[in-house]
């Protein structure tokens, strides 16, 4: 490659890096909504703080692997390598339910965003350990934003997670949040995004909430909400 040719791609890269950076400043990053809430939020707190809880460690027929694969074992959740330590559990939250006005639910993992800037990168969501800081189309890549499929509602709850779509983290992550909206009691019309499994309506069912209230979702779509409640 020629001088001259290494100059323009470096000042390309520079260009790039420059618009993203501005794009960036505009947008605050919200990671704990309950004590940091912003002007066009409202949280209704729904109990105490979760307290911390010891648990047993992963069962192993060599104890030498949770010290020599401390580090993969410790990937997606805080293990000991010391079986006999209490392995205490400490991602803990205080139970909620936010209304967010003018807001966006994008991508796998369901990343939530309002007009006035503000990312929602809850604690202990996916993305916290395995891809830090996503931030919305509109900045990453404004002219998919813009030809994005989008799909407007005036009221809307979101459940939606990275692995939401899987059982296991169905009823132990999604299922929660689902007792925390029905608990908050959603105004009348209010749809659920939901990644629409067909095991979910047989919970939905139990909890009271009608198919009719679903929205399928499809990560390729940008959903926006005149009132996003995010549990």
């Amino acid at each position: 490659m020629t001088f001259s040719k290494k100059c323009l791609v470096a000042l390309a890269i520079l260009g790039c890096v420059f618009s993203c950076s501005e794009a960036n400043k505009h947008f605050k990053i919200v990671s704990d909504v309950a004590s940091d809430t912003p002007d066009n939020v409202r949280v209704k707190i729904l109990g105490d703080m979760q307290a911390n809880f010891n648990r047993s460690a992963p069962n192993v027929m060599d104890s030498t692997l949770l010290e020599d694969f401390h580090k993969e074992f410790s990937f997606m959740q805080d293990l000991s390598s010391d079986p006999e330590d209490a392995n205490t559990f400490e991602a803990t939250s205080l139970p909620y339910v936010a209304a967010i006005e003018s807001a966006y639910v994008e991508g796998e993992s369901g990343l939530v965003w309002d007009v006035e800037g503000n990312i929602y990168h809850e604690k202990n969501m996916f993305f916290e350990r395995t891809s830090p800081n996503p931030m919305p189309t509109e900045v990453t890549a404004n002219a998919i934003f813009e030809a994005s499929k989008k799909q407007h509602f005036p009221l809307l709850a979101t459940t939606i997670q990275r692995y939401g779509h899987m059982y296991y983290h169905f009823v132990v992550e999604t299922l929660p949040k689902l007792v925390l909206l029905k608990e908050a009691g959603l105004p009348e019309g209010t749809k659920i995004l939901m990644w629409g499994e067909p095991y979910e309506q047989k919970f939905l069912d139990i909890l009271g909430i009608p198919e009719e209230a679903v929205v399928k979702y499809d990560p390729l779509k940008v959903y926006t909400a005149d009132v996003l409640f995010f549990p």
